[in-house]
């Protein structure tokens, strides 16, 4: 290990640190280094290409002699297959194959489970097939909510288990003893007792791109796969395994995909397995075979966010210490058996704490992993229960948060956000209103924690002429990693970074990281710097310090005794760094019609932590993103399923309504520049972040406008409007 001094901090809260750093690698960029393109605004280097139509995304795949399949599925949930006939699809027009995936006896747990696979000549002649297919089943019971399928005498969904509630042990006892006695203890000592119920709603995955693959049968006996999907080696490993070939044989490429929150990382969808029945039909056929999941099988089998209902209890104390916080919570993600607990807590010093968190299975499709898995439900719920603790002892939300919060970066981020967002002044503004349309403010803190990691390799290749390429196999999902590599690189090798080549999205390049949990950039990040130091040092010698010029560098290639350099980057595992996690806080002006229910939001400050901030053109535009989601979760945003028959209500994008041009208010979005020198590019995850308060934000300004708590999202005109009788009653003691 070697020492360095670096400076870090956030604002005018700077201090000097001495870290280790394994020896050879680079000392961390940190508050004292001056940079001519990080941290500016650089417009993606993709763009040109996306905006005129140029990049390809699976979907426009097309190769000679492709075949098309689609699936035939389960109508509805509940009972036991009894047959499956598929004689008159096998003789209609087109039709290369059909393949039986379920027989008779075959319990039937989620519309939309696969049944056979249809592959003919063109989409619509697949599509005609699954009309002559016929299933039949013997009806059995159906629980499309987590109250159904937990209540007494329910039968078990998945065999040989109890019921259907998978229970985890309960959190927050470290001291050892019973952590919900010694919680309840410390609640009691307050002055106020607090004790609320709060509920999210399962929030299916809608990207644009649907998930999707084509899969061509290559000479060598393997395969070419061009997936929608946010890691490319991770759906080469899945092919590999299923189909018991090489990881090598499978060749993987996604140049370009159109979204992705966490549910595309196998070589199929969660709720199928579309993708590798579409491989296997395609190395039998000995012919490319496309299959795309049309909106409905989107909802149904491509991941959802699951739902929560969530009981916390909380102590206050007229001086604004919380003493003690609990949560009893449960929650569906259809078919799986884990994942539906919500991150609560997350943040702020809550005294002793107690958590107990259940996953009930129901006859739905399995959940995935969504942008900041379990943040947005824990911190809706955490979030309007501290601004229920703050409005108990009469304190201003923000000033009540900051005494329970520990974050030095969000202490940042309440006083600029607080000026910025003019919070003070609208406070008052907006205290006694009468009319009909009234307006309110609200704010949540967020929480992240993804600082990268090691294990990929990035390379830089400079060729003779002072081009510069940057190549690794991981893809970009639409977030900007490829102009982020650019930066890091043009910063290093003095260049314009539209001017550096970035390859991505192939797995014959070198490991590159999923796109989950905001790992890719932070992880790649410092090994393109490490690569641009060393290309630097070889090509304009080791004693060379500073920013070479363009006509410099160029100069100094031309002198290569070869037509191509290639330098290899790493990184380590994380450097101790000033803050653990990233940070954020956001603001939110809503206005509510107290006649009809209907909330709009006028505007949202989010202020954002990502450590060293890259390309703050492309990272502005996660945490709009990030923000627009966050909108949609708060209110519209609603997976219904039939009661009854356990089948989806919608299969559109009309029917299931996610926000649009006209919900979208003015965003401003601010980064908040940390120097934290955890790696050597400084840089954290930021894809997540963003999402997580937003939700919570929009209901406490919503409270601030009426008076009332709507404490279950989306938050409907229903919903609000019972919000606002209930208010009412409770001013009027009940009558």
């Amino acid at each position: 290990m070697t020492k360095h001094k670096v400076k870090v901090g956030v604002g005018d809260r700077v201090e000097v640190r001495e870290i280790d750093v394994p020896d050879g690698e680079l000392a961390p960029w940190d508050a004292d280094t001056k940079f001519r393109s990080v941290g500016t605004n650089v417009p993606r280097v993709d763009g040109e290409a996306k905006a005129t139509g140029r990049a390809e995304y699976t979907a426009d795949v097309r190769l000679p002699g492709m075949l098309h399949a689609r699936m035939f599925r389960a109508a509805q949930p509940g009972g036991k297959l009894t047959s499956l006939d598929v004689s008159a699809a096998e003789k209609a027009p087109g039709v290369r194959m059909v393949r039986v995936l379920a027989q008779p006896g075959r319990a039937l747990k989620m519309e939309g489970q696969d049944l056979a696979l249809v592959v003919a000549d063109t989409e619509a002649q697949a599509e005609d097939a699954l009309l002559l297919c016929k299933a039949k089943w013997d009806q059995g019971p159906v629980y499309a909510t987590p109250e159904v399928a937990m209540a007494a005498g329910a039968v078990s969904i998945h065999e040989g288990k109890e019921n259907n509630v998978r229970r985890a042990p309960a959190g927050g006892g470290r001291q050892g003893g019973d952590p919900f006695a010694r919680a309840e203890e410390a609640i009691q000592a307050a002055d106020f007792v607090i004790e609320r119920t709060y509920r999210t709603q399962v929030q299916t995955h809608s990207p644009l791109e649907p998930h999707g693959i084509v899969v061509r049968p290559d000479e060598d006996g393997g395969i070419t796969v061009w997936a929608s999907t946010q890691g490319t080696f991770s759906v080469r490993d899945g092919f590999a395994n299923s189909l018991r070939i090489q990881q090598p044989m499978v060749r993987v490429i996604t140049e370009f995909m159109g979204g992705g929150f966490g549910t595309k990382f196998g070589p199929s969808s969660p709720g199928s397995g579309f993708g590798v029945e579409t491989a296997r039909a395609a190395i039998d056929l000995k012919r490319p075979v496309r299959c795309m999941l049309d909106r409905r099988e989107q909802h149904l089998c491509g991941g959802n966010r699951p739902s929560s209902v969530q009981t916390v209890k909380l102590g206050v104390t007229k001086a604004g210490k919380i003493t003690g916080y609990t949560v009893r919570m449960y929650g569906t993600g259809g078919l799986a058996e884990q994942g539906a607990g919500a991150r609560n807590p997350m943040i702020y010093n809550l005294g002793a704490t107690a958590v107990e968190s259940s996953t009930v299975v129901t006859h739905a499709g399995p959940q995935a992993a969504f942008r900041a898995p379990g943040h947005p439900q824990g911190s809706f719920a955490l979030e309007q229960a501290v601004d229920e603790a703050a409005h108990a002892i009469g304190a201003d939300p923000l000033a009540f948060r900051r005494g329970i919060d520990g974050s030095s970066i969000r202490a940042h981020q309440y006083e600029e956000g607080a000026k910025l967002f003019d919070w003070a002044a609208k406070r008052s503004r907006y205290a006694n209103q009468k009319g009909a349309v009234r307006r309110g403010v609200g704010v949540a803190a967020g929480i992240w924690h993804q600082p990268g990691g090691s294990g990929a390799t990035v390379l830089v290749t400079v060729h003779r002429d002072g081009s510069v390429e940057v190549t690794n196999g991981a893809q970009d999902i639409g977030t900007g990693t490829r102009t982020v590599l650019a930066v890091i690189v043009a910063e290093v090798l003095g260049m314009d970074p539209h001017a550096v080549r970035v390859n991505l999205g192939r797995t014959e390049w070198p490991f590159g990281p999923g796109s989950g949990g905001s790992t890719t950039a932070p992880s790649i990040g410092p090994c393109a710097r490490d690569a641009a130091e060393q290309a630097k040092r070889a090509i304009l010698g080791a004693s060379f310090e500073g920013v070479p010029t363009a006509s410099q560098w160029k100069a100094a290639c031309r002198k290569m005794d070869v037509e191509e350099q290639v330098f290899s980057g790493k990184r380590s595992n994380q450097y101790a760094s000033f803050h653990n996690g990233t940070a954020g806080l956001q603001f939110a002006e809503v206005e509510v019609d107290t006649d009809t229910g209907v909330v709009r939001v006028l505007s949202v400050l989010a202020m954002q932590d990502c450590g060293r901030v890259i390309d703050r053109l492309t990272a502005e535009s996660q945490v709009i993103g990030g923000v627009i989601g966050g909108i949609s979760y708060a209110l519209f945003e609603d997976r219904r399923l039939d009661p009854k028959t356990g089948r989806l209500l919608h299969g559109d994008l009309e029917g299931y309504r996610i926000a649009g041009a006209r919900d979208c208010p003015d965003i401003r979005a601010v980064m908040t520049d940390v120097s934290n020198a955890g790696n050597a590019a400084g840089m954290m995850g930021l894809g997540e972040a963003p999402s997580v308060p937003t939700a919570g934000a929009i209901a406490n300004a919503v409270f601030h406008a009426t008076g009332a708590r709507v404490r279950e999202i989306p938050m409907t005109p229903a919903r609000v409007l019972a919000a606002l009788d209930a208010a009412a009653a409770s001013k009027n003691g009940g009558r």
